[in-house]
């Protein structure tokens, strides 16, 4: 029997770029074992010697002008020569020129296309500016009429994608992580001995790009109001993660100018083994975005039996259900009030809700799960 040939399609490679990578490695090596899988992409030589060791069949292109469009010269006509060998092209993101490149490889030798969006229709600030609204009447109509589904990370993004008019089959698969990484020993060594300010302290972690949407405008206004209160001054927050488009500048600027700098951690990017310690080395993981399609942060820190407090704009209100985590309001209020609250909480109090969270995501949100869904929606489309 023929195995399915999946072409996986990103600009979106590596780590600095978030969830959308590692959901692109990931999905790649789950495939593996039940298909011929081969991932394209953008990227220059220093990042391609980052990337190659994680993703197998990797085939990657230069980036030229307009970069802000991840172009690159030979993504398209080396899709065009090889698609006929593909059943399926699988693209991530929506704005960017790769997944333009599968769109017209796809219409090309008549292969079904799936669009993997990662949130971007969620918001409306997502869709505003000039370019977006002329990208739209050009070509991203045309694009998603020819889709043959489009591929969400939850339900509150099949209605966002519905809202801006896809009209093409929708499914709905969550991210997941291997079954494995829950059951990995939790070792702090590496994260205590890189950060010794680490040691003896209760750590709040952000883990995740620095940039205003994720939450990082409102973070330090609520910690400032919260570590005031003397009987708070034993935790540290850890901030973790790449800069955005020069976001960390503006971060530290206002932590400074709040009288935070010694109750804050800027670690920089974290990546592997010191990330996996780093999380050990936490007590709560919080995530105060503006906006998730499903974060591959908050899933790993689940796995390490950390619970988390998030947002509502996060699309994870049955983790806060089930006991896992606390959801709140995207505003610096709500966030100050639930970490009064949450700061005073001895150790076992976490320990009990992580263990929830822990349970609640292993029954739902592992790599196995999710390979077997993806394939049953490329057997759908393909049949």
């Amino acid at each position: 029997m023929k195995s399915l040939s999946v072409s996986i399609i990103s600009a979106l490679l590596h780590p600095r770029y978030g969830g959308p990578s590692e959901v692109v490695k990931l999905h790649a090596k789950g495939l593996a074992s039940k298909a011929v899988v081969h991932v394209y992409g953008v990227s220059n030589e220093d990042d391609y010697k980052e990337i190659k060791s994680n993703i197998a069949s990797l085939k990657v292109f230069e980036p030229s002008y307009p970069f802000r469009w991840f172009y690159c010269r030979g993504l398209y006509n080396e899709l065009i020569r090889h698609s006929h060998k593909t059943d399926i092209f699988h693209a991530h993101m929506l704005w960017d020129y790769p997944v333009y490149a599968a769109w017209k490889s796809a219409k090309y030798h008549k292969r079904p296309l799936i669009i993997t969006p990662h949130g971007s229709l969620n918001n409306s600030w997502r869709q505003k500016g000039f370019i977006k609204t002329a990208y739209r009447k050009l070509l991203l109509d045309q694009l998603l009429n020819d889709t043959s589904c489009v591929h969400v990370l939850n339900n509150e993004e099949a209605y966002a994608c519905r809202e801006y008019g896809v009209r093409c089959p929708i499914r709905v698969i969550p991210n997941g992580i291997p079954l494995s990484s829950f059951y990995l020993s939790n070792d702090s060594f590496l994260a205590l001995q890189k950060w010794p300010d680490l040691v003896g302290r209760r750590v709040l972690l952000y883990l995740g790009r620095l940039w205003y949407g994720k939450g990082l405008d409102i973070l330090p206004d609520a910690w400032a109001k919260v570590i005031r209160m003397v009987r708070k001054n034993n935790w540290l927050l850890v901030i973790a993660g790449p800069d955005y488009k020069d976001y960390r500048e503006i971060l530290e600027s206002q932590i400074n100018s709040l009288g935070i700098a010694d109750s804050v951690l800027l670690t920089g990017p974290v990546y592997d083994e010191l990330k996996s310690s780093l999380i050990s080395a936490s007590t709560l993981y919080i995530l105060p975005s503006h906006g998730e399609g499903f974060s591959m942060a908050l899933l790993e820190a689940l796995a390490a039996k950390r619970p988390a407090l998030f947002t509502d704009k996060c699309n994870s209100a049955e983790l806060a259900y089930c006991g896992g985590g606390w959801e709140v309001p995207d505003t610096i209020d709500a966030l100050t009030e639930a970490l009064q609250d949450l700061l005073d909480k001895d150790d076992a109090y976490f320990e009990s809700a992580g263990l929830v969270g822990w349970q609640f995501a292993k029954d739902r949100y592992t790599l196995e799960i999710v390979t077997n869904q993806l394939l049953d929606m490329y057997e759908t489309v393909i049949n």
